[in-house]
């Protein structure tokens, strides 16, 4: 299992590079980010923008992008989303990347019903986050897409996240649904909801794991807080994905492990064809690399799975 982000770096770079198409390049942080990840035989990036900006901001920035692939777009953001997914979609990239073009915008291309990349699954958020006060990687869901939750979505969002888990060579996670309280109270939807999902994900869908819900955040990160409370948890304290009730949670924990904490965090959206690097505008170069090198292994793990399935005729 990879349970830090040195071991994953050094899985992706024995891997085959790979190719990313970048929207809307244009821009200071993104090449930065970009030509650290080349140099460390990460990714080959594709460049997707008005090349004359491109260019200018390489040279503002001090970067050599002569060995990375300029796709020249005279365009709006929708123009230069669907160009990226383009690459991704007639086989000339792997995976995809925000660059400086609204999340708008590159999701509707995305979801383009006959030019995108839809599964016929919801898209979701993984940030994936390591501290030295834990002693694995943690997986935080959705922080970023789903403003809505029901039953339904939470069960695609579980789905993405115990397939990026797999990807991390985590064949059988610990999952907490995380809630204010560990009772079902009609109150707080979502301790309805978590409770369903135990049930449902217990019965194999999503093949081995464990599943604790409704469980509180204290519970999840410590098993002293569950025999504290009184609780016989198998998870606690040995949570891999953390499924937060919302949107909201999920991002403020994140953020508050990265600006409290010195987290180390790396972020795609899955459920879609091939995983998609989205940041925020404030992410550093390094939370940028390492989304990167998620991105690359997830793609390279899918290349795995797909050979060892079997072919039914």
């Amino acid at each position: 299992m990879i349970t830090s982000f040195a071991a994953l770096l050094d899985k992706v770079k024995l891997a085959p590079s790979k190719r990313v198409a970048v929207a809307g390049a244009d821009s200071v942080t993104v090449i930065e980010s970009l030509s650290e990840a080349q140099k460390q035989n990460l990714i080959e990036p594709v460049l997707v923008g008005k090349a004359g900006d491109i260019v200018r901001f390489a040279d503002k920035c001090g970067r050599d992008i002569s060995a990375m692939r300029i796709v020249d777009i005279d365009g709006d953001e929708s123009a230069v989303s669907s160009a990226a997914v383009a690459e991704v979609v007639e086989d000339r990239a792997d995976l995809l990347m925000k660059g400086s073009v609204s999340t708008e915008k590159l999701l509707k291309a995305v979801l383009d019903r006959e030019h995108g990349l839809r599964t016929g699954r919801v898209l979701s958020h993984v940030a994936v986050v390591e501290i030295d006060t834990y002693h694995k990687l943690m997986l935080h869901t959705d922080g970023g897409i789903n403003l809505h939750q029901n039953l339904a979505t939470r069960k695609d969002i579980l789905t993405n996240a115990v397939e990026l888990a797999r990807c991390l060579e985590n064949n059988h996670p610990f999952v907490a649904g995380l809630a204010l309280v560990e009772k079902e109270n009609p109150k707080l939807p979502e301790t309805l909801d978590m409770s369903e999902l135990m049930v449902w994900a217990g019965g194999g869908p999503l093949g081995n794991l464990f599943i604790e819900g409704p469980i509180g955040m204290d519970m999840a990160y410590s098993r002293d807080a569950a025999y504290l409370k009184g609780i016989t948890s198998r998870v606690a304290g040995q949570v891999d994905i953390f499924l937060h009730p919302n949107v909201s949670a999920a991002n403020f924990v994140v953020k508050s492990l990265i600006q409290l904490a010195d987290a180390q965090v790396a972020g795609i959206v899955v459920g879609a064809r091939v995983p998609i690097v989205l940041l925020s505008r404030s992410d550093s170069t390094h939370i940028r690399m390492l989304s990167l090198a998620l991105g690359a292994l997830h793609d390279e793990k899918e290349i795995e799975s797909r050979k060892h399935r079997p072919f039914f005729g």
